[in-house]
């Protein structure tokens, strides 16, 4: 069935233009030329409707954007300046300056006819007017206009008078057109009709058409490509035909591609014999070894995968540590055998890996990095961190003249700032450093500041070493091994309304192993470390401080599912998390063991034209022996209504329902200015709900329910990220009291 809607497909935009536009009703416009002041000029036109319901300013705008054309071209003609589609070999342009010397040489006295009539050289002057300047008009000027210059159909006579019928396009019809996506997915009616407001009835010009659709998809994660006809609009996104890897460590390729490839195509790669993925001389010294998704990976045609822009952007992230950069190139026509492949070749590209050493620094297809985000402890782009823009779409390729160099970088800096009114201040760092050996040093630092400022603040700083694709060689998955010390402060604790400054000493072990990734959409990491720390707490203004040992086992499960999809995408994080804790007292003779379970998710669905809704949550349970400082509290991040710790209980859910919503424009006039709020600026409203039970408080039976309802403004721009929120919080039953509060985060990171 695929194949055969392919076919029609290919017959509407190859054989339709030639075959059926000749049993199709067209208006006529007859334009009449002069020569004034040597230059091509319409002395006069006129049209024929033929009941097509064309628009009543048709013969006027058809005129003017012909006269235009004219005018474009004279300036060429007279700078002798073959450019642009003149200079790319679709007319001859020097038989075109010919041509055109001749018709604008002859005089205005209206007696162009004669001049060409019964002159020995008029009926080929005619005739090469014909052939070459409106074939420069028709392939060069209006591509992609109304106009159809079936130069077939004119009299000779009419040549030598300067007079040229033309074949206009019926106006646009939405009652007629269908949009479809990737030659398979047709929209409905009613969704081409909201695509393409404003067009029904409107004359057919290919830029009008392609901008109304280019609104619409820009926020996709894909490069697309429009194949534009009367009735039909195809949206191809590119996709991927075969993944190449140029490279001097022939040990590092198994490491690239399972970058590049989903599991299952991994999976095929792995049987694939080493000699039948070399191209060229597998002993030179930079072999490309290349993995056809087709004819090595099994996949038909219509199965290649589309390639998302912002999954490759976090493979360029992941690769960089590789010092490999990623390219995107057309496939060659030679790969594909059979004639049905070749309908849009313009749809399916090349992944191309290759070392840092041999990238071109101005290389306008190269990928560019996506913006890493850190974990807790401030590591970049490990595997579990992957947030391509947090769902904003893709970044668009830098272009050259902002590409300085290509070379690796080892050293990263970032730098950010959170701020909650009456609450907390802190400014934050993290820097990182890449080995030669692929393992990368990195430290988080910062001060936090209370509401007392810097009189009860206090530094935190966190070291790291990270240790990426450890025994890759034998599992064929990617394992990592981070090892961290630590000293964290907070400055604002909050127990039965006491505030308290908490500092935690100590280090961690973790392990984090993908099972797989990409796997139809869903990736699976699973985490298991162990920490050790001694906690402090002391009041506020007390030099006094009690200090507990505790330790715990803790292990991850995290399910990340990703799909781009025509019109929306969805993203969906589960992590359920199992701690085992113990706490030790009296020089460790006494041992109080205690658990905590936790589950969060996040969901997120974007929708067409820039909305997105998202709704994110969480649910924890602990123990009656777990620590107060380690049980539940209330965030400011979970319930942006409160404060740190406005309560504190051993069983809880959240819910952070949360909408997003595009600027409105601003108007024609203000385009650049629609651009940037288009693309980086959002509107949000939220209600944040939070249900706490068994709060510590004394006897532990208090429960109570928390709302923050609220709104705010995204600001989204690779480096930066800043949310401004503002959200009126209010509980029940407690009776504490209401009040709006202002939070303000900015992220910002860059290579140095």
């Amino acid at each position: 069935m695929n194949c055969l809607f392919r076919s029609v497909l290919f017959f509407l935009f190859s054989v339709a233009p030639f075959g059926l536009w000749a049993q199709q009703t067209f208006g006529k416009l007859t334009i009449h030329l002069g020569i004034k002041n040597h230059r091509i000029v319409i002395d006069s036109a006129t049209f024929e409707d033929q009941k097509l319901a064309y628009p009543p300013d048709t013969k006027e705008v058809l005129t003017k954007f012909i006269q235009e054309s004219f005018d474009q071209l004279d300036v060429q003609m007279k700078s002798n300046s073959s450019s642009g589609c003149l200079n790319s070999g679709i007319v001859d342009f020097s038989e075109l300056s010919r041509t055109y010397s001749q018709i604008t040489a002859l005089d205005t006295s209206g007696t162009v006819a004669a001049q060409l009539y019964g002159a020995d050289s008029g009926d080929d002057i005619a005739f090469d007017f014909t052939n070459y300047l409106f074939e420069a008009l028709g392939k060069c000027f209006w591509e992609g206009s109304p106009i159809i210059a079936n130069t077939d159909d004119y009299d000779a006579l009419n040549y030598m008078k300067l007079s040229f019928p033309l074949d206009i396009r019926p106006p646009i019809d939405l009652d007629k057109m269908l949009i479809v996506w990737d030659q398979k997915d047709t929209l409905s009616r009613n969704q081409t009709k909201q695509i393409l407001n404003g067009l029904d009835r409107k004359l057919w010009f290919k830029k009008a058409i392609l901008t109304k659709i280019e609104r619409h998809y820009f926020l996709l994660n894909n490069i697309l490509d429009y194949t534009i006809g009367d009735d039909l609009i195809l949206v191809l996104p590119n996709k991927i035909a075969r993944v190449q890897v140029s490279t001097d460590r022939v040990e590092q390729v198994d490491q690239v591609f399972y970058n590049l490839l989903p599991t299952k195509l991994f999976r095929q790669y792995l049987k694939t014999p080493r000699s039948n993925l070399t191209i060229g001389d597998s002993l030179s010294s930079r072999p490309k070894f290349n993995f056809d998704l087709m004819k090595q990976g099994g996949l038909a045609l219509g199965q290649l995968p589309v390639f998302e822009t912002d999954i490759f952007q976090w493979h360029q992230l992941q690769l960089n540590k590789l010092s490999y950069s990623l390219k995107v190139e057309a496939t060659p026509s030679t790969v594909f055998q059979r004639q049905d492949e070749q309908a849009h070749l313009e749809q399916y590209v090349d992944v191309i890996a290759e070392k840092l050493a041999d990238a071109q620094a101005k290389d306008s297809s190269n990928i560019k990095a996506a913006m890493p985000t850190p974990n807790e402890d401030g590591v970049l782009g490990a595997p579990g961190q992957f947030n391509p823009q947090n769902g904003m779409g893709h970044q668009t390729p830098m272009e050259p003249s902002e590409r300085k160099k290509t070379g690796l970088r080892r050293n990263y800096l970032g730098l950010g700032f959170g701020y909650y009114i009456q609450d907390a201040f802190q400014v934050n760092g993290i820097f990182q450093r890449l080995m030669k050996n692929g393992s990368t040093l990195s430290a988080k630092f910062g001060y936090t500041f209370n509401e007392q400022g810097t009189v009860n603040g206090g530094l935190f700083v966190s070291a790291n070493y990270f240790q990426d694709y450890v025994l890759f060689n034998t599992l064929k998955k990617r394992m990592s091994i981070q090892l961290t010390a630590n000293s964290l402060f907070s400055g604002n604790r909050v127990f039965e309304g006491e505030s308290y400054k908490e500092r935690r000493n100590g280090g961690k072990i973790l392990s984090e192993l993908e099972w797989f990734k990409n796997l139809n959409g869903n990736q699976l990491l699973s985490r298991l470390s162990f920490t050790a720390q001694e906690v402090s707490l002391s009041r506020s203004l007390d030099v006094d401080k009690s200090s507990t040992s505790i330790s715990y086992l803790e292990f991850d499960l995290i399910h990340n599912y990703f799909k781009n999809r025509a019109q929306t995408s969805t993203r969906l994080m589960i992590e359920p998390n199992f701690k085992l804790g113990w706490t030790s007292a009296d020089g460790g003779k006494s041992v109080d063991l205690y658990t905590i379970s936790n589950l969060q998710f996040r969901f997120r669905q974007d929708l067409a034209k820039g909305f997105v809704f998202s709704l994110a949550g969480q649910s924890e349970y602990d123990s009656p022996k777990t620590p107060f400082f380690e049980q539940f509290a209330l965030q400011n991040s979970l319930n942006r209504g409160f404060k740190e710790d406005a309560a504190i209980g051993r069983f809880n859910w959240t819910l952070q329902p949360e909408f997003w919503t595009p600027v409105p424009q601003l108007g024609a006039k203000w385009g650049k200015i629609n651009q940037f709020l288009s693309q980086n600026i959002r509107f949000a409203v939220f209600t944040d709900i939070s249900y706490i039970d068994k709060i510590w408080a004394g006897n532990g039976d208090k429960k109570a329910t928390w709302y923050s309802p609220g709104v705010g403004i995204r600001y989204l721009k690779s480096p930066t990220q800043i949310n401004l929120d503002w959200a009126y919080g209010f509980t029940e039953p407690l009776q504490m009291s209401a009040k709006g509060q202002f939070s303000i985060n900015l992220i910002v990171n860059g290579p140095l």
